[in-house]
């Protein structure tokens, strides 16, 4: 992810247990930042002070790390929230800025949970519903911030991505990809807010191809699927 003033880079590393600070002009090494464990996503908070990381350890955990440069405590860690649940892979951000989401994978779907920013306090969850042995994998969001995307690996068609609602939390319906493989799935996504509609965006992975799906946001239906190659 990348601070709002579009001057540094946050990025994580497979395998390594740290945050990593790039400048965005030079790509020169700002920081190494430990948060504890096995790093995988990262999130920006909407004002650009917090960094949010998903860290897979057992229980899976949601590290906070501070990035204002006026800070006292710039890049260190600030809070180790421990989530209901083993490993975490994802981590997203409301665009209203207000609330964080961390996501665990076992026991299998996993758990969603809501993250308030201002006090780094866990105030709701959900599990959807996944099916054998589905896990939890990204969240993202609409633009307009009315509903989220919960993305599940090994899901069952019916269950590929779940929408929820970001008031409530509760689980409104889900999109089958229409994936024609087995095994994998459904992984990272992205949201995009052209002129011509918003567009949720989602990488699948499976053990003999890989490829992505584009879902109309206004509808919830899928647009198209495209099969790149390679092994998941």
């Amino acid at each position: 992810d990348i601070t709002p003033d579009g001057t540094v880079v946050y990025v994580t590393r497979t395998f390594h247990d740290d945050l990593i600070a790039v400048s965005a002009d030079d790509l020169s090494l700002i920081a190494e930042i430990p948060v504890g464990g096995d790093a995988e996503a990262v999130r920006l908070s909407v004002d650009g002070t917090l960094a949010f990381v998903a860290v897979n350890n057992s229980p899976g955990q949601t590290v906070v790390v501070d990035i204002d440069p006026t800070s006292s405590t710039y890049h260190t860690v600030i809070r180790t929230i421990t989530l209901s649940g083993n490993g975490s892979l994802g981590v997203g951000i409301h665009p209203d800025g207000t609330t964080a989401y961390g996501v665990t994978q076992r026991p299998a779907p996993g758990t969603l949970s809501a993250i308030d920013t201002s006090s780094l306090a866990m105030t709701d969850s959900l599990t959807p519903s996944g099916g054998g042995s589905a896990t939890l994998q990204d969240v993202v969001f609409s633009a307009d911030g009315e509903k989220g995307y919960v993305s599940l690996f090994q899901s069952a068609a019916a269950n590929n991505v779940t929408v929820f609602s970001p008031d409530d939390h509760t689980s409104s319906h889900t999109i089958d990809l229409g994936l024609t493989y087995e095994g994998g799935g459904p992984g990272n996504m992205v949201v995009a807010s052209p002129a011509s509609g918003a567009t949720l965006w989602v990488m699948n992975n499976s053990w003999v191809e890989e490829g992505f799906t584009v879902v109309d946001v206004a509808t919830d239906t899928v647009l198209m699927h495209t099969d790149i190659g390679g092994i998941g």
